[in-house]
């Protein structure tokens, strides 16, 4: 049985709510204020909360504030309750972290709706996690012990029988201790920037401010720059072919480099030897986007079974192909692109792959 917490100063309005939730199937907790709702939250954690705004003691700006710090990191839905209807009040609301409003005076059916869409949504996340936390514990340990083994490997080898080789072996096995510590160290750093990314877009208050500091910058001469360096990375400047419109778009231009480079990483990756990289961006007709597609002709093994499922730490026909990586790539870039508001897909054209950005040329709202 799921569990609501409703805060509501007014007793009447508080009893009403409490009893449409009970009647509907949910356990429901009840304060009065602020106050009295953190003393609950001390002893349970709710999987929604309900909150006037305006209450005496502590308000709901504040509840929310002082909710999000304790259990930010749980994504509990959080609905606001309001007589007013103001932009201001409401974009308030959505700065501290706000899922949901409704507006008083509010019929049954309108809050049942409401609570039921929400944790709706935060039953998917816990789904879409747990499946993250079953391919963490698949695909970590490969990744991170594989290149450690040839490091100690060849390590102690050279500390126990270091007199026994020639030179030229030497300088290989370092060259090979090397090779596996760039890996490792790529290894960890994607983990990181994944870490980085998804901490930023499930934080509502930290998101909303890196969507305030969006600053104009031209899409086209960051895609330009992106694609030729992991061409020439990848000695694949010859098949590279650029097509971009400059544009001016409010983003933040980190995360969307971000995006960038493990989308055109992805392409190559999975794209045939020697084939086309087309990349092309243009100002879409009414103007309120910049589109983006990178396009290229997937290898035999790479197949497109769920395009709008996008997991981390998968990688489809991994073991058949033994392919090396951690399935990164893609959440990265999808998550990244969901902070700078920009949507994200991929499909199938003919004998080809299609990702496309759709970057609006305004700021997003806040959240």
């Amino acid at each position: 049985m799921e569990k609501i917490l409703v805060v509501e100063d007014e007793v009447d309005v508080n009893n009403g709510i409490c009893e449409i939730l009970e009647s509907a199937g949910y356990k429901v907790f009840n304060a009065y204020d602020g106050d009295e709702a953190l003393k609950i939250l001390d002893k349970t954690i709710p999987d929604l909360v309900i909150s006037d705004i305006m209450m005496p003691g502590r308000n709901g700006y504040e509840l929310l504030e002082e909710f999000q710090k304790r259990y930010g990191p749980y994504n509990i839905p959080f609905i606001f309750l309001t007589a007013k209807a103001y932009y201001d009040d409401i974009r308030e609301g959505m700065k501290y972290g706000a899922d949901d409003y409704l507006v008083k005076p509010f019929k049954a059916k309108e809050l049942l709706e409401s609570v039921d869409a929400r944790l709706k949504k935060s039953r998917q996340q816990k789904e879409f996690f747990k499946e993250i936390a079953n391919n963490i514990s698949s695909y970590i340990p490969h990744e991170l012990r594989t290149p450690l083994v040839a490091i100690l490997g060849f390590n102690q080898l050279i500390i126990e029988q270091g007199d026994t080789f020639t030179k030229e072996e030497i300088i290989d096995m370092i060259k090979r201790i090397h090779s596996s510590l760039s890996r490792l160290h790529s290894r960890v750093e994607k983990f990181i920037t994944y870490a980085d990314v998804v901490s930023t877009a499930n934080n509502k208050i930290l998101l909303n401010e890196t969507r305030e500091k969006f600053e104009e910058k031209d899409v086209a001469s960051i895609v330009a720059v992106t694609a030729d360096e992991l061409a020439a990375k990848h000695k694949r400047v010859q098949n590279l072919k650029l097509d971009v419109e400059p544009c001016l778009a409010p983003i933040n231009e980190v995360y969307f480099s971000v995006a960038l480079k493990e989308l055109i990483e992805n392409a190559i990756k999975f794209s045939k030897e020697n084939s086309p990289l087309n990349i092309k961006g243009k100002i879409d007709e009414k103007r309120e986007f910049y589109l983006l597609e990178i396009e290229n002709e997937p290898t035999a093994e790479f197949e497109l079974t769920n395009p709008k499922k996008i997991i981390p730490f998968f990688q489809q026909k991994r073991n058949e192909n033994n392919q090396m990586g951690n399935g990164l790539g893609l959440p990265i870039a999808e998550t990244s692109l969901q902070i700078i508001g920009a949507d994200f897909d991929i499909s199938k054209r003919e004998n080809t792959i299609v990702m496309r950005i759709k970057t609006p040329l305004k700021k997003r709202a806040l959240i």
